[in-house]
């Protein structure tokens, strides 16, 4: 179990209210927040797979823990980029004003994603994953280096996660604490 996928939610999140906010509100800006939150939470999720997945089950989770819980201090704390405990509101591009375009653009997009993760789960590095998942010492004895798989999709999960922020905070016009980066989430 990771708990860092609120914070890699809250990363795609953020990224785009800053990126609206501070740039013209046009598709640019949504292009450079979700480009630059999918890196960082890239960059992110593989420094929390390399150190953290060698250590099994409920070290894991208290080690994603403490960063994502790290992570929702310092996004309240740095009210000048983050708006703080506030948020911040901002202006979505022209087209998708309408309710109806930004369902459409979510829906797509969350279909998208969806059909790219089950190409994912039939592919041959899924079946690796079910087999690390089902057996990880015979996964390993078959030659197949667990810590580096398990990196990858930790790094999937993460960019996923973060699409999925970018997504809410593009149909919600807002990105807070409590909307995003919240474990009720």
């Amino acid at each position: 179990v990771s708990f860092a996928h609120t914070m890699f939610f809250g990363i795609g999140g953020y990224g785009i209210a800053i990126a609206l906010s501070r740039l013209e509100a046009g598709w640019s800006a949504i292009a450079i927040g979700t480009a630059a939150a999918v890196a960082l939470s890239l960059v992110l999720s593989f420094l929390i797979g390399l150190f953290s997945l060698r250590v099994k089950a409920i070290f894991f989770a208290m080690i994603t823990l403490a960063v994502a819980s790290f992570f929702a201090i310092l996004a309240s704390q740095l009210s000048n980029v983050t708006g703080g405990e506030d948020g911040i509101t901002f202006k979505v591009p022209e087209l998708l004003r309408s309710r109806i375009a930004a369902y459409y653009l979510v829906f797509g997009v969350a279909l998208a994603l969806f059909l790219v993760l089950l190409r994912i789960v039939n592919s041959p590095f899924g079946r690796v994953l079910l087999a690390i998942r089902e057996n990880d010492f015979r996964a390993e004895a078959l030659g197949y280096r667990t810590v580096i798989y398990r990196t990858i999709a930790n790094c999937l999960g993460a960019v996923v996660a973060t699409l999925a922020g970018v997504l809410y905070a593009l149909w919600l016009r807002y990105t807070g604490p409590n909307t995003t980066l919240d474990f009720g989430i």
